[in-house]
């Protein structure tokens, strides 16, 4: 068996992204899962974005110790770690941005939103609602 997870998309335009994630745990968790694959949305010009802003994350996790998002680069980089209820609004800020989306970086660097568990087990759970702002 394997967690029951689902990611549905709220808003799909060419200037913001929004996706609820959701995940009912049996114990198995998950590791460097892609959440968020920049190849799958589109700028106003129809090209694809090279990053994306999260602009804000509204979140539920239930039994997990903590939920990692990560910007997938060749050396990931944390995005932000959720535990508990709550969230963050970086609009004010220009949105929380990718440390590293104007790096020269290898291939394996893309940019993707990936998703981590801590200490899964049977019955955790997360919600999560990210707004993301696509850019070049």
């Amino acid at each position: 068996m394997s967690d029951i997870v689902n990611s549905r998309v709220l808003e799909n335009g060419s200037k913001r992204y929004v996706i609820k994630l959701t995940n009912e745990s049996d114990g198995t968790g998950e590791t460097k899962v892609k959440k968020v694959d920049l190849t799958d949305l589109t700028l106003e010009d129809g090209a694809n974005p090279t990053s994306v802003a999260i602009e804000s994350i509204e979140y539920s996790v239930a039994g997990f110790n903590y939920v990692t998002l990560y910007w997938d680069r060749d050396t990931d980089q944390v995005a932000e770690v959720l535990f508990g209820v709550g969230g963050f609004d970086y609009t004010k800020w220009g949105g929380l941005h990718d440390p590293e989306k104007d790096e020269a970086l290898g291939p394996n660097s893309t940019g993707d939103i990936l998703l981590s568990t801590d200490a899964p087990a049977d019955g955790d759970s997360y919600n999560i609602i990210l707004s993301l702002r696509l850019e070049r």
